[in-house]
Formats: C-alpha cells, structure tokens, sequence
C-alpha cells in the first residue's frame, strides 16, 4: 500500500484554496508541509463521508470546547472513541435544537430589547453587539442564567485561552492580572448558575444543560470537581461568543449587499414577529434558511479538523501510519463546481428541491463532522436564522459604506466582520 502523494508547495497554515486547489489535483488524499512539518491531508466529500462514519475510531483529536479541559494550563487530552462518546452522550441533550423549542419567541424578544437603544443614523458595531446578545441568548436558554456585568470578563478569558491555542499569545497571558481577574469573575459566575441548579428542579421547569450533566454525573457515580462543572457551565455562554456573532456579521453582509435575496429574506422575516411563532413557521422561511445556510457554505466556522491517527489505517488506497498527523479539510466540497455550480456564487436556493445540493454525501460541513461534529448546530443556526430576521423585521438597515469586499472561503473569525458596522435608516 502506498503513501499520499506530496503536495506541491508549502504553507505557513492551512489554507482553503491550498487544499482546495491540491484536492483537484492529487485527490482525496496528499501529504503537505504545514507549518515546517509533514502532515496527511484528507480533501473531498469522500474524506467528509470517511470522517463522518469512521473517523472517531481511527482519527483522535484536541477538545478545545465544550469539554473540562479547555484551559491550555489544563492537561491536553487525546478524545476518541467511547471516551468522546460518553462526553458527547452526557452534553448533547443540553445542546440540541429541541431544548429550545418552546422558546423561540424568547429569542425574538430578546433580540429586541437587545435594539432597544437602536436609533436611524446611529451606526451599530455589529459584531460587538451579536456577541453580547449571544451569550445572553445562549447562557438563558441552557443554563437558565445570563452574564450580565461578567460578559466582558467572558470575552477576556475566552479570547486569552484561543490566542494561546492558536499560537498568537504565549504560555505567560495566563498569569497577567487582567485575565487572572477576569477567570476568578468568571469561574465565580459559574459556581453561582451550578448552585442555583442543585437540589430538586422547581416544579414545571424543564431540565436544562446543567440539569442533565449534574443527573448524569449521580447516575454514574462520576463526582465532578467545581472546576470541571464550571467548564460545563462556560460553555454556553462562551461557544456563540466569535462563532454565532462572526456568521451573523456575514450573514448580515450578504444579504445587505444581494438587494434581490434581502428583499424575499425581509418578506419572510416579518412573521417572526407575528404570535404563535413556531419551528415550522421558521422552516419555512426559505430564502432566510437558505440564506443562513449559504452563509455557512461560503464562510464555513471552521475549514477542517486537526486529528491525529490513533492507528494505522487506508483511505482511498494509501496508507497513513500510526501517531500521523492529520487534517480532515472537511470545506474543500463546498467549493467544487461539480456539487455546487458557480460554487463562489451567494445562492440562496441551493438548498431546496428540486436542487438540494447540500444533500449529497460529504458535500455540506460547515458544523463539523462525525463525532466531532458542533453539539449546538441546530441552536447555532436557529439563532442565526431568528436573530438576523429579527433586525431586518423591525429595521431598515445598511452597511457603512463602503462595504468591505469579502472573497469567498473567508472563515470565522474574520477581521473584516469584527469591524463590520449597520446603520439604522428607519423602524418598520
């Protein structure tokens, strides 16, 4: 069995168009210098369908979210196989789209208070403004709590722990006072949602996150630390915090820059804020979904998934060895032309029969795959759908001008959308 074919070139850091470009030319499998170091790569909706089914029992990989290791300081550890699927089995519930189910006119109502301030004239930082309404939206509806004054010290901790993992900061921002202080503020508002949650659940309050990790925990005889359930608690306020609020941003930019697709979007919108509103009633809103997911085709959260072969194993006739590295660039199928034509193209009705493009195997992954999949997909997109339509129900917008171009496969986060900025032309 032979290995990948190398790559021409290398990269300083994996890059869309490198994979895309060497997906067209060598196939579903190469290998490539990365940041000074061989690296198998895995491009093409047949390594997105290798993922989804057997990855987790070959391919193990770092947990930065949703875990009690998230911390660099923390130990690192290898998830796969039951260890990950025990982990996932224990969060998924809390995180899945039918928690909220009863409560999308909260997050209509939400979102507009959150604009409550809005004024024509008056330009909005839209980033900074999601980001804040996110973390509100997501800590009320999983942990029954919001952050309040502690959102800054959120996006302190937050942002020191990815400029660690990322390389962008060193080892030493974890012990600079600002951050010291805003983890105490943090850490504290942890301990306060989970003794809020012990002892019996009021009656007719539905169980949340922290409902079923603490259950979980006592039925399985696990005695979770503070500081592990603190990590479940962060978890929800801080998982929206650059994701949701970054694909909001660019959500909000395609459309305000496709009058045609923001026309039949806004026509839909306004029965989000009707009585009665129910997922149904968003299903079908279907240039505002498609909108969403278009958005999330062109500037996927993430281009791929960094693993690590836990074992030897073949894949489309080449052999990858125990202990490789290895990148699963799970976006490279959402710019083929031969699943998605003009694929740089914003599309709105790509995703509806009788085209349905994303429903081919491996061609649509913009949450992850497999067992490494978001958790909180079906929320993230329900809080996207729901609090864009929201602004463009109640809001005559536009972009500053000029609006910054965008080349497609820009991911999140983006410097670009952090700095984007609306304008309130008029209330509707």
């Amino acid at each position: 069995m032979s290995r990948p074919p190398l790559a021409d070139g290398a990269i300083a850091d994996h890059d869309l168009s490198f994979h895309l470009r060497q997906h067209l030319a060598l196939g579903p499998i190469f290998e490539a210098e990365v940041a000074g170091r061989r690296q198998v790569i895995l491009a093409g909706p047949e390594a997105n369908v290798f993922m989804a089914r057997a990855g987790g029992s070959v391919l193990g990989h770092h947990v930065f979210w949703q875990d009690f290791d998230r911390e660099p300081a923390a130990e690192r550890l290898v998830r796969a196989g039951e260890a990950n699927r025990g982990r996932r089995a224990m969060l998924g519930p809390g995180y899945s789209r039918g928690r909220i189910r009863d409560r999308l006119p909260d997050l209509v109502a939400m979102t507009l208070r959150a604009t409550a301030a809005w004024e024509p004239g008056r330009p909005v930082p839209l980033y900074a403004w999601v980001q804040r309404l996110v973390a509100e939206q997501l800590g009320e509806l999983l942990t029954r709590h919001v952050p309040g004054e502690r959102f800054p010290d959120l996006v302190t901790f937050m942002h020191a722990n990815m400029a660690m993992l990322t390389g962008a900061r060193p080892p030493s921002t974890l012990r600079e006072p600002e951050y010291v202080a805003a983890r105490e503020r943090v850490f504290a508002l942890a301990r306060s949602v989970v003794d809020a949650h012990r002892g019996p659940r009021p009656p007719g309050r539905a169980p949340d996150l922290v409902d079923d990790v603490l259950a979980a925990a006592a039925e399985h005889g696990h005695a979770l630390t503070d500081e592990q359930m603190a990590h479940v608690v962060l978890g929800p306020f801080l998982a929206g915090l650059d994701t949701v609020s970054t694909m909001a941003s660019y959500l909000l930019h395609a459309l305000l820059t496709h009058p045609g697709a923001l026309a039949r979007a806004r026509s839909e919108a306004a029965a989000l804020l009707a009585p009665g509103l129910s997922w149904r009633r968003v299903g079908d809103m279907r240039a505002l979904q498609g909108a969403a997911m278009e958005t999330l085709r062109l500037h996927p959260l993430a281009i791929g998934h960094e693993c690590e072969a836990m074992r030897p194993f073949t894949f489309a006739g080449r052999r990858v060895d125990a202990l490789q590295p290895v990148f699963v660039a799970m976006a490279v199928p959402h710019f083929l032309p031969r699943l998605y034509p003009d694929p740089e193209r914003f599309d709105v009705d790509r995703f509806h029969p009788p085209r349905a493009e994303h429903r081919r195997p491996g061609a649509y992954a913009p949450f992850g795959l497999g067992d490494r999949g978001c958790l909180g997909s079906g929320i993230a997109q329900a809080l996207l759908v729901i609090t864009v339509g929201t602004v463009l129900a109640r809001f005559d917008v536009e972009l500053d001008d000029p609006a910054p171009a965008l080349p497609p496969g820009a991911a999140s986060p983006n410097a670009v959308m952090h700095g984007l900025r609306l304008r309130v032309v008029g209330e509707r």
